[in-house]
């Protein structure tokens, strides 16, 4: 009977081993890439390679416009996926994406007439490189008064003008379209300010009493808005950070008198 019981023992502590020895096995190794300098995204996806991947090299930072930025890079190394990193001036590097497998990044979230800086990392399961940074400057914005320091500090706690109506971009969004009703008359605009967050978009609908047709410039951000009949719309998408001046041209009821649009 003893004899028994202690063969059972040694067959149930050969399973527990063997048990425990598999879950040791199972468990992720992977290596962890260098986070110190990013802020975390969720965890990337892993290819398995034998080999570490070697440096991407960054070909080209290049604005293509005031609200657009180019990065590319070349890469000769072993099965990778590549993240893109930035930082706005002196600050810190945010990862912006991660999981690539294009040698292409496109950034549309920058503001214009600052200067960003980039880095590259290749990851796969054997480890990770980076590429050296490389800088680039967005174009001046063409058509407003660039939001320096000062105004920023200025304008941090003004409120929001309230539209009449907001609506969501597009089913999800995180930016909206702010209407506002605006009246023109010989005591100017209805409203001489808008305060709105960077993101949004604003419709502008313009109403008169003078029937005559009138135009509507704002310092080239489009030649201009004929206004007929006493009423029309004025949109513009995603304006970036700055301070826009509206004004009328004769025979505008309110010449003389500007609208001005802040985009903070």
């Amino acid at each position: 009977m003893k004899k028994t019981i202690l063969i059972i023992g040694g067959i149930l502590l050969i399973i527990v081993v063997a048990i425990l020895a598999y879950v040791i096995a199972s468990k992720d190794t992977t290596p962890q890439r260098v986070t110190e300098t990013v802020t975390s995204l969720p965890a990337p996806s892993i290819i398995p390679s034998q080999e570490k991947p070697s440096a991407p090299e960054i070909t080209d930072a290049t604005s293509v416009s005031h609200t657009q930025l180019n990065v590319r890079w070349d890469y000769t190394g072993p099965r990778a996926l590549f993240s893109v990193a930035r930082r706005e001036g002196t600050g810190e590097f945010t990862v912006l994406q991660q999981d690539m497998s294009d040698r292409l990044y496109v950034d549309t979230n920058v503001v214009c007439g600052l200067t960003y800086t980039y880095y590259i990392e290749a990851y796969n399961s054997s480890g990770s490189a980076f590429s050296d940074e490389a800088s680039a400057t967005v174009l001046a914005c063409p058509n407003a008064t660039h939001i320096t320091q000062e105004m920023q500090e200025r304008y941090e706690n003004k409120e929001m003008t309230p539209p009449q109506k907001i609506l969501p971009l597009s089913q999800g969004s995180d930016a909206f379209l702010r209407v506002f009703d605006i009246a023109v008359s010989q005591e100017g605009f209805s409203q001489d300010e808008l305060v709105i967050p960077h993101g949004d978009s604003i419709q502008m609908n313009v109403t008169s009493n003078q029937k005559q047709p009138f135009d509507i410039t704002a310092q080239g951000y489009f030649s201009k808005a004929t206004i007929l009949n006493g009423s029309g719309s004025i949109s513009i998408d995603t304006p970036s950070r700055g301070i826009y001046t509206f004004s009328c041209e004769t025979p505008c009821p309110a010449l003389g008198k500007n609208l001005t649009i802040i985009v903070l």
